[in-house]
């Protein structure tokens, strides 16, 4: 175990974010779902992202990274070193990729993992005969990925490739969004015939006695949704071959999963500033941050910040949802709490925290510390502390998110920023 928290370790100081495990691999087998080796291929790394946050092990383990290679994630691109799936047989020591390929690595020959999964987008649709060039033989979308048939030198439970591939096409092949998206095996006969998947991951696993699958949806489907709908169904047909007992806290439908996909989960700067980033506008000016040394938590698995000269832009997965324009200030940490009267009732409220308001709020700073509630404006007046307000009080346009309901709460002792509170107006 020690040696599997060196390898998680090593991946979040990579920038790959965490190992995500879930169930103990001391109650049955164990799976292993990587996501996001290429960076322009969203249902391969939406769907293990929903993996980590919506499901529960009771059974057996689930071990998920969603996202491998996540600043080619956040540009969008296939790899912006190259094609990290193709670093796998051998990979030079000045590579940028080289400590992720190699903690990836590491992780696959941890001996409690039994299965390593794979997950793609690729171009058009697999068949096994010729029909046109969406639908062929040397297409990769909707399909179960085997480099051989059977791992034959190996004990490996699941070694049997071809028969557990054939059993998870044939259940995902039971509820399909449009019939021309059914699924198929595509047996790459890598040893013999295909010199670029010698260099994959995949194959680097069945070389070390570890069954591994790739699964591929079309990048012909428009919605990743849609991807992601099928790499969840396809993850979940693994789990019940392996007799992996799980729950997910949504139903598995487009609907839900296009829900799903739009919560972005919040963002943390420097322990005194907290945003939801769900409803989120895609622009917000005088952010209060520091010169320099800003700390960002983010509770999405593919969240990641890119500093610009100017602003900071927040993304999810490849999606850039929000960019902050900053306003300096030095830290002041001295306000951990206010009471604030809500709706009639007196409560304690952290910094920084979001208050729910129905109808009217006041704050109750300490005298020495000044209250700039951003949205309300009382000609030259400075601080806003011992005022009741309302909806009714507020600019809009000053609001934070896009329905116009939240709005910032901003504390100060003398010229330093001590922390933010969100007000939201419930409708």
């Amino acid at each position: 175990m020690r040696a599997l928290l060196v390898v998680a370790w090593l991946l979040s100081s990579l920038h790959a974010f965490k190992l995500t495990e879930l169930g103990d691999p001391k109650t049955g087998y164990t799976l292993m779902v990587l996501g996001g080796i290429h960076g322009d291929e969203p249902g391969g790394y939406f769907a293990p992202a929903l993996l980590a946050q919506y499901y529960t092990v009771s059974n057996g383990a689930l071990w998920v990274v969603p996202n491998i290679n996540q600043k080619s994630i956040t540009r969008c691109r296939r790899g912006i070193h190259g094609d990290m799936n193709r670093k796998f047989a051998d990979i030079d020591s000045s590579d940028p990729d080289y400590e992720i390929v190699n903690a990836v690595k590491a992780l696959i020959n941890q001996p409690d993992v039994d299965l390593i999964l794979n997950l793609h987008d690729g171009h058009g649709f697999y068949r096994s005969t010729y029909r046109n060039d969406v639908f062929n033989p040397a297409a990769w979308g909707q399909s179960c990925v085997i480099d051989q048939t059977c791992i034959s030198d190996s004990n490996a439970t699941f070694g049997k490739l071809d028969d557990v591939a054939q059993k998870v096409s044939q259940k995902l092949n039971t509820t399909l969004l449009a019939d021309h998206h059914l699924f198929g095996v595509k047996n790459t006969k890598t040893k013999k015939e295909d010199q670029a998947m010698q260099l994959s991951l995949t194959y680097y696993a069945i070389n070390q006695g570890k069954p591994a699958f790739a699964i591929e949806t079309s990048k012909n489907l428009h919605k990743t949704s849609d991807k992601v709908f099928y790499q969840l169904r396809a993850i979940e047909a693994f789990m019940d071959i392996m007799d992996i007992k799980y729950t997910r806290s949504f139903e598995l439908t487009k609907a839900a999963v296009e829900a799903k996909l739009e919560a972005y989960g919040t963002l943390h700067i420097n322990d005194n500033v907290a945003l939801d980033l769900e409803n989120i506008k895609p622009i917000l000016h005088f952010i209060p941050l520091k010169e320099k040394n800003n700390q960002f938590k983010l509770s999405h698995p593919l969240a990641d910040v890119v500093k610009r000269e100017t602003h900071y832009e927040v993304y999810v997965g490849h999606l850039r949802v929000l960019s902050m324009y900053r306003q300096l200030f030095t830290m002041d940490d001295s306000l951990k709490e206010v009471s604030v009267t809500v709706d009639g009732q007196m409560v304690e409220a952290k910094l920084p925290s979001t208050i729910e308001v129905k109808d009217r709020f006041t704050i109750h700073a300490p005298k020495q510390y000044r209250v700039n509630v951003i949205g309300y404006s009382h000609g030259t007046l400075k601080n806003e502390n011992n005022i009741s307000l309302s909806y009714s009080d507020m600019v809009p346009r000053f609001s934070i998110d896009k329905k116009q309901r939240q709005f910032r709460v901003e504390f100060y002792f003398e010229e330093r920023f001590c922390g933010m509170m969100i007000v939201n107006f419930s409708t």
